[in-house]
């Protein structure tokens, strides 16, 4: 006897027993024109694509970090993009806080009339 399932979006779906899945499956197979797929084919078939933003090679960390409210504030305030500009300000002090010999110095960090600098590239969205 067939089974309804009802999903989180509030869809009803019908299950088929196991009874009503091999006769349907039986009348699949005997079906000269219409052959249901095998599972290699079906391997074949599924798309191999991911959904959403693609993953990006060095990913980030999620922390916990405490700032006092006005600069908090003042950063977001500068709109979208703030914490990508947080980023960057952190990067800046640890590769001007970093000697040039330490291990670890981001291949983005460049020497600029004997400073530590970093190679800044423009958003649209960053005004500042």
């Amino acid at each position: 006897m067939s089974k309804a399932v009802k999903t989180k979006s509030g869809r009803t779906l019908i299950v088929p027993s196991q009874h009503e899945d091999e006769v349907i499956t039986r009348a699949a197979m005997s079906d000269a024109d219409v052959k249901p797929l095998t599972d290699p084919q079906w391997d074949a078939v599924k798309p191999k694509l991911r959904r959403g933003r693609p993953r990006l090679a060095s990913t980030k960390v999620l922390t916990t970090v405490r700032f006092d409210a006005d600069v908090l504030e003042g950063m977001r305030s500068t709109g979208r993009g703030w914490q990508t500009r947080i980023n960057q300000v952190m990067r800046e002090w640890v590769i001007s806080n970093t000697p040039a010999t330490a291990k670890g110095v981001p291949k983005s960090a460049t020497t600029v009339a004997g400073k530590r600098a970093v190679k800044q590239t423009k958003r649209d969205h960053e005004f500042a």
